[in-house]
């Protein structure tokens, strides 16, 4: 099944509402295609902006796994640690490792773009519950393992 196959699929059994497919090589685009809905009742584009939320996990897990690895971090330190103002409302004791592993008790973002209230919603918002490590609570990664240079 070739990439716009699939996205048609996709739309066909209502996995998602629209796409976006870019494949370029060495500078030269080979395909700028967008179909389906951008959201309800507004047409896909190639130029249409979209809510990644879960889609950027994965880059960002990556990214954070590279600066782990090269010790710039402790996966345990404390979110403020590098975002200060993440700390209001009870959220002083989230680390990072909570991030990762969707145990920092945040509760979920929808609304959180809106436009008039979403920042002002996420310095506002508290944990739902204590984040803590205990065995019922997921580790990315072992506390004292990483990675040998």
């Amino acid at each position: 099944m070739h990439a716009l196959d699939a996205l048609r699929q996709g739309l066909a059994d209502a996995t998602h509402i629209g796409g976006q497919l870019h494949v370029s090589h060495a500078g030269v685009v080979i395909a700028d295609v967008a179909v389906g809905y951008a959201r309800d009742g507004v047409d896909m584009t190639t130029d249409s902006m979209m809510t990644w939320f879960s889609m950027t996990k994965a880059v960002t897990s990556v990214a954070v796994a590279q600066q782990w690895e090269r010790g710039a971090f402790d996966i345990d330190d404390p979110v403020t640690r590098y975002v200060p103002e993440f700390g209001v409302h009870g959220k002083d004791r989230i680390t990072i490792r909570h991030l990762l592993t969707h145990t920092a008790g945040i509760p979920n973002a929808d609304g959180i773009l809106d436009e008039r209230r979403g920042a002002s919603r996420a310095r506002r918002t508290s944990p739902a519950f204590m984040p803590h490590r205990s065995s019922t609570c997921p580790a990315a990664v072992p506390a004292t393992t990483r990675p040998r240079a």
